[in-house]
């Protein structure tokens, strides 16, 4: 049957990328939802050739941009994912409440959009937005993409491309939320700790052990305790795809405690795989504090692509940073860093040196990781260090570097670090 003129070209429609997204299970993992948002957030933007396609969130009386895809070159504008704005003076909030069509050809000429600054100082030209909406009839955020051109060719077909996606989309948000147990209230509660700066900062020192000096302090973060255990908030925060939004504000509260450090001191602070793609670092950490920040690495993420991860850890260490990858010995993934991203610390995770003068399959096997640590020109730090046997062990096995509570309990950064009295 022939094409019709006014039908969409048949290859933008079936495309491998774009059909790959909307059919791929996300099953429970967040890292593989992460994949889909962007996947079809690029598509969309290429396929209808806007400047900007992003997914928003509802939370309280803000629109945080969740996950964004932006046109290459110099644009005027950025948006960043985990930044936010007032929802209630937005496109998306109009759209929401049936005030706003979906569907807008040219902005400027549009009524009901005349008031939002942005109509015009951007400009906003062609914009398509619809609801994610969950099973319960709540709007979890919307699906949006716009132009800086008014695009006249617009049509309901291409808005029905985008009610599909946002469909597809709600189901896997809702269907992990479900799986994960998680209340609707979590993410509220989390991000209003984030915004009110509603936790603390911890430091556990990193130990020589032969100079019996702090070599460095990992960050440790403890939130108020309605909020529960730190471990279980960081859970929650990864199945709410806050991580990064997380990790960003921890990060630039952490300049606070790189001005304490004594000289020569270092500070260890772990970041998910996401963050470590997404954050700009640079405007994170000031840069007389770079060299003094130590960027932890955990197993816990999947890296989809270690070609790309490979190349934003090493603009990392161009910037001053240096790397470790923490509990190296739990799993699979953590060995994989080290032989792909060369660190420049290795940590070993605190299961190989729990009762390490007790078993000699665990000194065998550290001794390994150690030979293979200077192969690679890195250092390794005992994590978990707990007793004396514990210690003396680890010492005998030539490492000197530890942490643990035989060596240093975590204590309030500003007792750790307050300056000696005069």
């Amino acid at each position: 049957m022939p094409t019709k003129p006014d039908d969409p070209e048949p290859q933008t429609l079936i495309s491998h990328d774009f059909r790959e997204a909307l059919s791929t299970d996300v099953g429970n993992k967040p890292e593989n939802l992460r994949w889909k948002k962007r996947r079809i957030l690029k598509a969309l933007r290429e396929m209808f050739d806007m400047d900007a396609a992003f997914i928003s969130r509802f939370i309280d009386t803000d629109r945080v941009f969740e996950e964004v895809d932006m046109a290459p070159g110099d644009l005027p504008f950025r948006l960043q994912p985990g930044t936010g704005s007032d929802l209630t003076t937005s496109y998306c909030y109009r759209i929401a409440l049936g005030i706003t069509p979906e569907l807008i050809a040219e902005a400027g000429i549009e009524p009901t959009v005349a008031d939002i600054a942005e109509t015009f100082a951007l400009p906003v030209g062609g914009h398509i937005s619809v609801p994610i909406r969950l099973s319960t009839g709540a709007i979890y955020g919307m699906l949006c993409a716009f132009s800086r051109q008014p695009k006249p060719d617009l049509t309901e077909r291409d808005l029905a491309v985008f009610t599909l996606c946002a469909e597809l989309l709600a189901r896997d948000i809702e269907a992990m939320a479900v799986e994960q147990v998680l209340n609707p209230e979590d993410a509220n509660q989390l991000q209003r700790a984030l915004e009110k700066k509603d936790f603390r900062f911890f430091v556990q020192p990193i130990v020589s052990m032969s100079e019996n000096r702090a070599l460095g302090y990992e960050l440790l973060t403890r939130f108020p305790e309605r909020l529960g255990l730190t471990e279980d908030i960081f859970r929650r925060a990864k199945y709410l795809d806050m991580m990064s939004s997380v990790e960003e504000v921890i990060a630039r509260g952490a300049n606070e405690v790189l001005e304490c450090l004594p000289d020569g001191v270092f500070l260890s602070i772990n970041f998910s795989v996401s963050s470590i793609e997404d954050l700009d670092f640079a405007s994170i950490f000031r840069p007389q504090y770079r060299n003094r920040v130590v960027i932890e690495i955990t197993e816990h993420e999947k890296v989809p692509n270690y070609e790309s991860f490979g190349a934003s850890v090493d603009a990392l260490r161009a910037l001053g940073f240096r790397i470790a990858i923490d509990d190296v010995g739990a799993g699979y993934s953590s060995l994989r860093h080290v032989l792909v991203l060369h660190p420049d610390y290795i940590k070993l995770d605190r299961s190989l040196v729990r009762g390490i003068d007790k078993d000699s399959e665990r000194s065998t096997l550290v001794s390994a990781l150690r030979a293979f640590a200077r192969l690679q020109r890195a250092k390794v730090i005992a994590e978990g260090i707990e007793t004396d046997g514990e210690l003396a062990e680890i010492k005998r096995l030539g490492i000197d570097k530890g942490q643990g509570y035989r060596l240093g309990q975590p204590v309030p950064y500003r007792d750790a670090l307050a300056p000696p009295p005069s």
